[in-house]
């Protein structure tokens, strides 16, 4: 960096106090101005440093390296305050869900070294991550943070030290299938979810209704639109129908146990696409549904129900998570 040369004598700024005319209180009166004009380049520079700043001029180029101080560690918790750190390189030790990195000036940047697993919480306004979804630190996964002012940080950069991609959390909840005839397998899927998987074990109920799995937005499943078809399979039998209400599992007796996944993925915009695979060992009987459905916004719960809505589920359980 070339630095400007300090101003000369002559370029000081001139005293308006002239010893042979001028009374001690135009003296005084003189110094109280200068000590004015000093106090308030102190301030300014003070400023400068609190936040972070550096005090060069604009412009001008590096002729040598420019050596950051030593890092420092900071412990996780819900809030860490990384533009406080006095460091550009900042470790970040313990486990415990980060959801906010504090308040710094627009501009403040930190290279941060995670000692180990902890979850960074994305908010599309306040911590913004890539993906944006929350994500699942490593041991010595590095980040670059950047201010955006006012509390809010964008995560410029995530190198994971595996080198694998980046791990997007995910969340998982298993619920009885034993009782209702309506199931909510989940009532709070996060908008960022791009895939859900629920895994069932030995469903039944005490009807020979087809089972239908509903997706849905706003706390509401949709109950039209499904553009689905659905297969049973059992030695030479054949059984094939389509729905419009659901992703219709083609049971038709109450004797079943079903185990088996139901996988759904995101299309374009709020449409998901879905697969479901069962099978009942008790009778030797497969079950294979595909089909898709459109929402009117993100999808954020699915429920398990009867296509007459009357049969009650009467065992098992289902578990579901999401990516």
């Amino acid at each position: 960096m070339t630095w400007p040369a300090p101003p000369s004598d002559a370029t000081l700024p001139a005293t308006n106090y002239d010893q042979s005319t001028d009374s001690p209180s135009a003296a005084r009166a003189e110094l109280l101005s200068m000590k004015a004009r000093v106090d308030d380049l102190s301030a300014r520079l003070k400023q400068l440093i609190d936040h972070g700043e550096p005090i060069m001029p604009a412009g001008g180029s590096m002729t040598g390296a420019l050596n950051f101080a030593a890092g420092v560690t900071v412990a996780s918790a819900a809030t860490v305050n990384l533009g406080a750190a006095n460091s550009n390189t900042v470790t970040i030790t313990g486990t415990i869900a980060i959801t906010s990195l504090g308040t710094a000036s627009a501009g403040v940047e930190r290279r941060v070294t995670f000692a180990g697993a902890l979850t960074l919480t994305h908010n599309s306004t306040s911590l913004i991550l890539p993906g944006a979804a929350d994500v699942l630190t490593a041991s010595n996964d590095v980040a670059t943070f950047v201010s955006l002012g006012g509390g809010n940080w964008r995560c410029v950069q995530y190198l994971d030290a595996s080198a694998s991609p980046v791990s997007v959390a995910s969340a998982s909840s298993t619920v009885g299938t034993n009782s209702g005839t309506t199931v909510v397998l989940s009532s709070s899927i996060p908008s960022y979810a791009t895939e859900v998987t629920v895994a069932f074990e030995s469903v039944s109920s005490n009807g020979s209704d087809e089972y239908l799995l509903r997706l849905g937005s706003g706390g509401s499943p949709k109950t039209t639109g499904y553009k689905v078809s659905a297969t049973r399979c059992g030695g030479t039998s054949v059984a094939t129908n389509t729905s419009t209400v659901g992703f219709n599992i083609r049971t038709n007796t109450a004797a079943v146990s079903m185990s088996g996944v139901a996988i759904f993925v995101k299309g374009s915009s709020n449409k998901w696409v879905g697969s479901i695979v069962m099978g009942d060992l008790g009778s030797s009987t497969s079950y294979f549904t595909g089909g898709s459905v459109s929402l009117s916004g993100a999808l954020d719960n699915i429920v398990l129900t009867t296509t007459g809505g009357t049969n009650a589920f009467d065992g098992g359980e289902a578990t579901i998570s999401w990516k």
